[in-house]
């Protein structure tokens, strides 16, 4: 592309590129120096990404790689990991006005569809910390803009590039799969069901798949460990809800004052004439809903990247009604929802004034089976790993040295073990049978001393002859109270048969 036509682009979409570049600094500002600490996950994917592999229990490999990557460039701090989903925000706001001008609006279309994505308290949350899920959003919300290119612009060979990107979406995470599915299952309802007919639908399918290649491969050689791990993560974790629910929570995950935008934006995609070539994306949705809903899920955020066309869709109608007030009307509505529900996603207040906050007006949704924390999990789990590390440093240090050279950490989910790890940079063996973990310790060695947490002494008693609670430790903000440490010693079982207990897959 010609540098004048890259100065002419860039004039067009001067406001976009500003309202992006915006909100990727809001992002990275807020969570890079003020977002109180590491999220636990995010320590887990460290520990991944110390250890590459084609494929992990709970995720395929290429967030990983790629924070593998920003840990031997930048390192492991919070400015260095979360650099990254700040700027997949940041794309994502630019990628939904550029759906939105694609679609027939205005530049004044494509700044409304641009704050949909700001003023959303569930994808302020899924832009604040390094995880696949800010990728899955960017990329899909890419995805859809390829696509209705190669819809309405009827341009085949795009589906190659919309191959690529749903391959890179594959291997980020297997979800993308979902989304594919309930928009080329939309498309044959569509008028553009002829699209099948091009051989380059098809190889755009195959790239796809061969990008994925590495990670089944991995999934063979394993005995398919994601697949029990999805199984277990929707009978045992995730709540059951009722249908009004998971549609009560989508309308609050993406800002109430939002549902006056996509609402007709999902009726202008499915009855427009001017959106009939990208029908699809209406029809994908409704089946994405549908999912969730049949699931009885308790994660708005499931299908969170489905809605950037529809803000689009949304943005483009209100304007074509010929009349700035109602748009100026919705940005301020949308401005204003941003700003009320922007505790609840942004580490704007101060722990203790975020806690009363949630308290106040009841935002701690609970996606999870558990009991309720004072805040909302993605926050309250930010909260003092430290802690966590220093308490059982105490008790490893404690040890006599004869002792000390054979015990290990035993942990009962990911989060305690990713956090030793982090904190104790490799000075304290640790294990843990959570996840990724339980393949990581499979082959260990046999020991006779552990120091367990997350653990319930019962189960540690039917391991172990003596088992003693010899410290505690506890976490602000969240239900982590007086959690204890047991010193445990004397097996009664071999170290293989201690492992196929030990295995949790959550």
């Amino acid at each position: 592309m010609k540098p004048a036509v890259v100065r002419d682009k860039l004039r067009e979409h001067r406001f976009l590129l500003i309202l992006s570049v915006s909100y990727f600094v809001l992002q990275y500002a807020l969570n890079a120096f003020h977002g109180f600490g590491y999220f636990t996950d995010e320590m887990y994917y460290l520990a991944c990404a110390a250890r590459p592999a084609a494929g992990y229990v709970d995720q395929p490999p290429m967030s990983i790689w790629i924070l593998r990557l920003v840990v031997a460039l930048a390192g492991d701090s919070l400015p260095a990991i979360r650099l990254l989903p700040a700027l997949a925000g940041g794309a994502t706001v630019f990628l939904t006005g550029l759906l939105a001008r694609r679609l027939g609006g205005n530049a004044l279309a494509s700044i409304l569809a641009g704050l949909c994505v700001i003023a959303s308290p569930v994808l302020m949350v899924l832009f604040g910390f390094y995880s696949m899920n800010s990728f899955e959003v960017c990329l899909w919300t890419a995805f859809t803009l390829t696509a209705v290119k190669a819809l309405t612009e009827d341009r085949p060979k795009l589906w190659l590039l919309a191959g690529l990107i749903a391959g890179l979406g594959l291997e980020n995470k297997h979800t993308m799969g979902v989304y594919a599915f309930a928009f080329f299952s939309g498309l044959p309802i569509s008028s553009e069901r002829k699209h099948f007919k091009s051989p380059w639908v098809w190889i755009g399918g195959a790239l796809a798949g061969l990008l994925l290649l590495p990670n089944l491969v991995w999934q063979m050689q394993t005995g398919w460990q994601s697949l029990e791990f999805y199984r277990n993560a929707d009978a045992i974790k995730n709540l059951d809800n009722p249908a009004w629910k998971v549609m009560l929570d989508q309308i609050l995950s993406q800002n109430p004052m939002s549902v006056i935008l996509w609402l007709p934006g999902l009726f202008f995609l499915l009855l427009g004439h001017q959106t009939q070539k990208v029908r699809a994306f209406g029809w994908a949705y409704l089946i994405l809903l549908a999912v969730v809903i049949v699931a009885h899920s308790s994660r708005p955020d499931r299908i969170a990247a489905a809605y950037p066309i529809l803000f689009a869709s949304g943005a483009c109608f209100l304007v074509r009604l010929n009349r700035r007030w109602p748009a100026y009307a919705v940005g301020s509505l949308l401005i204003l929802g941003g700003a009320a529900f922007a505790p609840a996603g942004l580490p704007v207040l101060s722990p203790d004034k975020l806690a009363a906050y949630a308290q106040t007006i009841g935002v701690i949704p609970q996606i999870e089976k558990g009991d309720v924390a004072p805040m909302p999990m993605w926050f309250g789990n930010r909260f003092d790993w430290d802690r966590v590390y220093e308490s059982v440093r105490v008790v490893y240090d404690s040890l006599p040295a004869n002792e000390k050279s054979t015990a290990v950490v035993y942990t009962g989910y990911y989060t305690q073990a990713g956090a030793i790890e982090r904190f104790g940079r490799g000075s304290i063996p640790v294990i843990s049978g959570h996840n990724n973990y339980y393949l990581w310790g499979k082959d260990g060695s046999n020991w006779n001393t552990v120091i367990a947490l997350g653990v319930e002494e019962q189960k540690l008693s039917e391991v172990f002859a003596e088992v003693h609670q010899v410290g505690s430790y506890s976490r602000r903000f969240t239900n982590d109270t007086d959690v204890p440490i047991y010193l445990c010693r004397q097996p009664r079982l071999t170290r293989a048969e201690m492992w196929r207990k030990a295995k949790v897959y959550l």
